[in-house]
C-alpha cells in the first residue's frame, strides 16, 4: 500500500513539473496562444511602468530572434549563447513598422519580459542575468 502511495506522489510530481515546463517554453505553444501571450505579458510590463499606456493605440509586430552564437559576448553579459526570444513591436502607422515607438523582448524558453528599448535609445533590464 506504501509503495502505491510513492508510486501516486512520484507520478504526481513528474506530470506537474512536466506540465509547467511546456507552459514556459514559447516555442510548444501555438503561434495564436502564443502571441496572445506576449502580447499579454508585454502589455502587462508597459502598464507597470506606464499606467496610461494603451496598447489598444499601436499596431504589434511580433519577432522570434536568437541571441549570437558568440560565446565570450554572451557570457560576459551572462547569457547563454544562442538563447531564443522575441522582441514585441508597437508601432502607429501600420505601414511603417520601423518606426516604432517602443519594444518589449521576452525569453522563450522562461516566457519573461527581459527588457523595454524605445526609439530613441533609452531602455529598461527588467530581467537581469543571473551570476
Amino acid at each position: 500500500m506504501k509503495r502505491m502511495f510513492y508510486l501516486f506522489i512520484l507520478l504526481f510530481v513528474v506530470f506537474v513539473n512536466s506540465g509547467l515546463a511546456q507552459t514556459k517554453n514559447l516555442d510548444s505553444l501555438s503561434e495564436k496562444k502564443r502571441n496572445e501571450y506576449l502580447k499579454k505579458e508585454a502589455a502587462k510590463e508597459m502598464k507597470k511602468l506606464y499606467p496610461d499606456f494603451n496598447t489598444k493605440d499601436y499596431y504589434v509586430k511580433i519577432e522570434r530572434r536568437k541571441l549570437a552564437d558568440n560565446v565570450s559576448v554572451n557570457e560576459k553579459m551572462g547569457y547563454y549563447p544562442a538563447r531564443v526570444f522575441y522582441i514585441i513591436i508597437y508601432f502607429k502607422d501600420k505601414h511603417k513598422p520601423q518606426d516604432y515607438y517602443v519594444t518589449v523582448q521576452t525569453w522563450e524558453d522562461t516566457g519573461l519580459v527581459f527588457g523595454i528599448q524605445y526609439k530613441d535609445g533609452r531602455g529598461f533590464l527588467i530581467d537581469p542575468p543571473k551570476k
